[in-house]
């Protein structure tokens, strides 16, 4: 059994118990939709998600089980195999695996979260990227894409640029340096 299969199990019976909801990392299909591009989207929202996320087909949007037979289920693999590898501007590799959920067969597709983000939609520019939010598959904002980028290049929030064109002086006066020397415990060099 693949590694990740005991942690969608788990999301989906999170997700399914005490009251039905979708969560942002698992997504229940009761079937394929033939909506090609709805689907990319949903594969660029789990690649962009912190560690990734699930698509669990078997399960209708009641939360109540629809059992899939073995030809829907390799359609299925098939196509979101081909979405994912060729609607995106990032290839994702995706894993797929059935499993018993209380009796009943569940095709579960593993999305993994990828490290050059944003993951977009290919013929599309960047900010045609999606997030999961609420449960749901939402296109990000232009601030968010930026974030993404920035966050993949290395270049994290701490390293940038507050403000510009402030002196050492300003700097000093708005930095609480005191604090910051209190919470390393360890003695401020510049008098307060």
């Amino acid at each position: 059994m693949n590694h990740w299969v005991e942690t969608a199990i788990q999301l989906l019976t999170k997700s399914l118990h005490p009251v039905p909801q979708e969560l942002n990392e698992i997504d229940w299909k009761s079937g394929l939709s033939d909506k090609s591009e709805r689907l990319a989207q949903h594969i660029s929202a789990f690649a962009n998600y912190p560690n990734g996320g699930y698509l669990a087909f078997g399960i209708d949007n009641d939360g109540k089980p629809k059992p899939l037979d073995k030809t829907e289920m390799d359609t299925i693999v098939q196509k979101l195999g081909n979405i994912a590898r060729n609607n995106l501007a990032q290839p994702v590799g995706i894993e797929h695996t059935v499993a018993d959920y209380k009796g009943n067969a569940v095709l579960f597709i593993q999305i993994p979260e990828l490290t050059d983000k944003p993951v977009h939609l290919r013929g599309s520019d960047i900010f045609e990227s999606y997030k999961r939010s609420a449960g749901q598959t939402v296109k990000l904002s232009r601030h968010e894409v930026k974030q993404l980028i920035a966050i993949s290049t290395g270049f994290d929030f701490e390293s940038q640029i507050a403000m510009h064109n402030v002196s050492d002086d300003e700097v000093m006066k708005l930095l609480d340096y005191d604090s910051y020397f209190t919470l390393k415990k360890s003695v401020c060099p510049i008098p307060s």
